[in-house]
């Protein structure tokens, strides 16, 4: 054999190994790490929530359900007046939050959280839990008290394994999509 052949294997052998290694990157998929905000201490926590006891899941998607991504501050103004203003106050050169409401419902155990993110190139998949209370009434129950069930995130510009135009997908707990919007991060 030729010390040209041999070369030229070389070369291909390292273009397959390159190329493999290329694929399995961009294939990888990254979980992200967030802080939540507290309603009770009124701050961002990036202890672990425990999301077990939310059982009863919805069924089909919350016709209430407003999801939302910002890196400026800026939220629609019915949702800014549900969720607590220091929620909103966040350092967005550094951070940028991601927002959940289901709207006026009526009873506390209705809830709305994510629990998971995680990147795989530029698409950013989001997790939300959206559960109900268990159905113990078959009629219409009416209730004075109205709540308010959102959850605010915030999450570090430098977590994400790549900035610029993503795609962030919000899911269910089943897989469903819920929404999906392109953000410049």
């Amino acid at each position: 054999m030729k010390k040209i052949h041999i070369a030229l294997l070389v070369v291909a052998f390292l273009t397959a190994v390159t190329s493999v290694y290329s694929l399995a990157a961009i294939n990888q998929v990254y979980d992200i790490n967030f802080q939540w905000y507290s309603t009770f201490t009124k701050a961002y926590s990036d202890e672990v929530r425990d999301l077990s006891r939310e059982k009863w899941q919805m069924e089909g998607t919350e016709p209430n359900l407003k999801i939302g991504v910002t890196s400026s501050g800026n939220v629609d103004q019915g949702i800014s007046d549900r969720i607590n203003q220091e929620a909103l106050d966040i350092d967005y050169e550094k951070y940028f939050m991601i927002w959940a409401t289901m709207g006026e419902e009526t009873s506390p155990e209705y809830s709305v959280h994510f629990s998971s993110i995680a990147q795989r190139g530029n698409v950013v998949e989001i997790i939300v839990s959206i559960n109900s209370p268990i159905k113990i009434w078959d009629r219409d129950v009416e209730l004075t008290k109205s709540y308010y069930p959102y959850d605010v995130i915030r999450v570090n510009k430098s977590s994400l394994s790549g900035r610029g135009k993503l795609l962030f997908i919000f899911k269910d707990q089943s897989g469903n999509q819920l929404y999906s919007e392109y953000m410049y991060i």
